[in-house]
């Protein structure tokens, strides 16, 4: 006796059982993945954008590193411009470090920039999440300005009253 192979390609089977069947499982499992990215897409296109990322994250470094860096061996009008553009993209790590570079010593602008950074009763998040308030450096910032500067005498004023006499700042004892 010969044995005879199907002709139409199947797989020999016994004859008393099925073939096997697909898994609905696989089927399940697509469905609810493509489901998920139908709400995740919908809803990004739906909602706000993350806000910026003051505290200098990996968006601020690729914006503002070559060019702080450049900025560095340029004038102090060029890092200050650079400050006021991180400041607006929401970078106050990088507006910090172009005010720094500057100094508060020979620059208002770079002073007072400084000094909001330090100061406690700015409570912006760029300012914040860039760096810890500290009355004391932000009332000398204000202090050595005060004299020539109408808007660093009036928040020295307020920032010495915010401290009040029980916590006195040595730049308030002037």
């Amino acid at each position: 006796m010969v044995a005879t192979m199907p002709d139409d390609g199947e797989a020999s089977h016994d004859s008393g059982t099925p073939p096997p069947r697909r898994s609905p499982i696989l089927a399940a499992v697509l469905a609810a993945m493509l489901a998920i990215g139908l709400v995740s897409g919908t809803y990004m296109l739906r909602h706000a954008r993350l806000p910026p990322d003051p505290d200098g994250g990996p968006r601020c470094s690729r914006l503002f590193d070559v060019r702080l860096h450049e900025a560095r061996g340029g004038s102090d009008a060029d890092l200050m411009a650079l400050s006021d553009t991180a400041l607006e993209a929401g970078c106050g790590a990088k507006a910090l470090a172009a005010a720094e570079a500057v100094g508060g010593a020979t620059d208002e602008a770079a002073a007072w920039r400084l000094a909001r950074f330090s100061d406690p009763v700015e409570t912006a998040p760029v300012y914040r999440l860039a760096a810890q308030p500290s009355p004391t450096e932000a009332a000398a910032l204000y202090a050595g300005w005060a004299g020539r500067s109408p808007r660093m005498a009036e928040a020295l004023k307020r920032l010495c009253d915010a401290a009040g006499p029980s916590a006195p700042l040595p730049a308030c004892r002037l």
